[in-house]
């Protein structure tokens, strides 16, 4: 049966999929305890960055995207609360968060 209290929206969202323990709930929890608050039309990465690090949307929805040569851009993703956003070194991809 799943834990109706929540954390953490990733907790919620893999719940949906099975069960969790006390200490798995607590394990996500922790995983998200520092926030950092992005402003809309701010990028959360930015092309060329390096390091690895992952994100977990916590409201609203973002937007992943590569630059094209042209100037243009082709989205990759549009990640929504819950989701794990990585930043994709490979891709080179920016991640723009959106509030409605």
């Amino acid at each position: 049966m799943p834990n109706t209290q929540f954390d953490s929206v990733l907790a919620k969202k893999l719940s949906t999929f099975l069960p969790l323990s006390k200490d798995e709930l607590s394990c996500l929890a922790e995983l998200q305890r520092h926030r950092v608050n992005v402003r809309r039309g701010q990028q959360l990465t930015r092309e060329g960055q390096t390091g690895h690090q992952a994100f977990v949307l916590q409201a609203g929805w973002a937007c992943s995207f590569k630059t094209l040569q042209d100037g243009g851009r082709q989205i990759i993703s549009f990640p929504i609360a819950g989701d794990i956003v990585l930043r994709s070194v490979l891709l080179r991809m920016r991640i723009i968060p959106f509030r409605p």
